[in-house]
């Protein structure tokens, strides 16, 4: 059995989200993205920290974190997540815009 076979096509779904398609979410301090929604990548618009967890099913994956906690992000970072959900943001004034990875709640 292939590790690939639980999983959802993420491969077209990145494609499709690397291209702005399934839109965006800003989330600001004291804020948690939406239950159900994926995201793979965030810009920050001011500092901040964050907290997230992964998306992907914890089997067949093993090689990932299942969670971060306490990740300081600064003004103008970009990073590609993979399969993120749950992202929570604190801080004074933090913000964040996290990219879908589909529309599907």
């Amino acid at each position: 059995m292939s590790t690939q076979t639980n999983l959802p096509d993420y491969a077209e779904s990145f494609k499709i989200s690397s291209l702005g398609l399934y839109g965006h979410n800003v989330i600001s301090t004291g804020e948690t993205s939406v239950t159900g929604r994926a995201y793979n990548a965030i810009q920050v618009i001011s500092d901040c920290t964050i907290s997230y967890e992964s998306a992907f099913p914890t089997k067949p994956i093993t090689n990932t974190d299942a969670t971060v906690t306490g990740l300081v992000l600064t003004k103008g970072t970009t990073i590609i997540l993979g399969c993120v959900k749950n992202i929570s943001v604190t801080g004074t004034d933090g913000k964040i815009i996290a990219h879908l990875i589909s529309i599907t709640d």
